[in-house]
């Protein structure tokens, strides 16, 4: 289960991985948010005048609109909500999200291409919930969905072809939610631990996964926060440690193979076009690549 502790530090490394992985640079850049604590997001300012305590996951459509949700349950309407940050750099609330979020975190969003469509789960201890918003502008239209396996507590999640991917945390599985809404265990056994490779992704075990990215080729990746490592799961549905040695966590192997590299509980992860792997390697305070050809080097942060 996702240390509460690690939510500020979750929330600045996912604001800056699409900043990596949109410039291709050595240079970082703040889009959103003034570093303080104490809320403050208004339709119509700028994001960087925006306060946002503990963001927890983003998302960015096909217009390159960013998307993040803000679920610690503070604020004047008592309601977690969606926010869009424009191009130009501008603020507004997306969609409010229905009333039974209330007593729990909205944690990860997920949006379509179109930007029409968005996807959150909760994070709660109990009871896991997906809400799909669509209708834009319209609140208070999502319905949980129901699935007859139990989901808690849930982390990230990403949409993919109309197909949504949820990181089923409190079970270290992956979920798949088709397009007629039916839900589908894809990855885990239900059971904490670590096996697997080169098997079914079914009967392979994780150990409280936060995260998931899916490239174009509908490969899954997905960050083993407590096996200190990155799976691969092929399209054919195999699975292979991508990077890390998946024992104690830890930090070396830059510019050698992912593969025999220390991570230290990965906690957000991010595919790129030409299929580069950005890691936040959150016990080490470091963003990572995995370039194309396997290797791994830090690009951001100090550790």
């Amino acid at each position: 289960m996702r240390n509460a502790a690690l939510r500020p530090l979750l929330g600045l490394f996912l604001l800056v991985l699409p900043q990596v992985v949109l410039c291709q640079s050595a240079t970082i850049t703040t889009v959103a948010g003034t570093g303080s604590n104490i809320p403050y997001l208004l339709d119509g300012i700028t994001a960087a005048s925006a306060q946002i305590p503990y963001p927890s996951d983003i998302d960015i459509d096909g217009q390159d609109n960013l998307y993040f949700v803000y679920g610690d349950n503070v604020g004047t309407t008592g309601t977690p909500n969606v926010y869009r940050i424009s191009t130009s750099g501008q603020l507004s609330r997306a969609y409010q999200l229905p009333a039974y979020f209330n007593l729990t975190f909205a944690d990860g969003v997920a949006v379509n291409p179109a930007g029409d469509t968005v996807y959150v789960t909760n994070y709660h201890a109990i009871t896991g919930y997906v809400v799909k918003m669509n209708s834009k502008g319209q609140t208070n239209i999502g319905t949980p969905f129901n699935f007859s396996f139990g989901m808690a507590p849930l982390a990230g999640l990403r949409v993919h072809n109309g197909q949504v991917y949820v990181v089923d945390q409190g079970n270290s599985r992956i979920v798949r939610i088709g397009t007629d809404s039916t839900a589908t265990i894809i990855a885990g056994t239900g059971a904490y631990g670590y096996g697997g490779d080169g098997g079914s992704a079914t009967a392979a075990r994780f150990n409280s996964p936060t995260a998931l990215a899916v490239d174009a080729s509908g490969a899954i990746f997905i960050a083993d926060s407590g096996n200190n490592c990155i799976h691969k799961i092929s399209s054919g549905g195999i699975v292979n440690t991508f990077a890390g040695t998946c024992t104690n966590g830890g930090f070396s192997g830059d510019l050698g193979p992912a593969i025999s590299a220390q991570l230290s509980g990965p906690t957000g992860i991010v595919v790129a076009s030409d299929g580069t792997v950005y890691i936040a390697d959150t016990g080490n305070n470091l963003i990572r690549r995995v370039n194309v050809n396997g290797s791994i080097e830090t690009i951001a942060g100090g550790g």
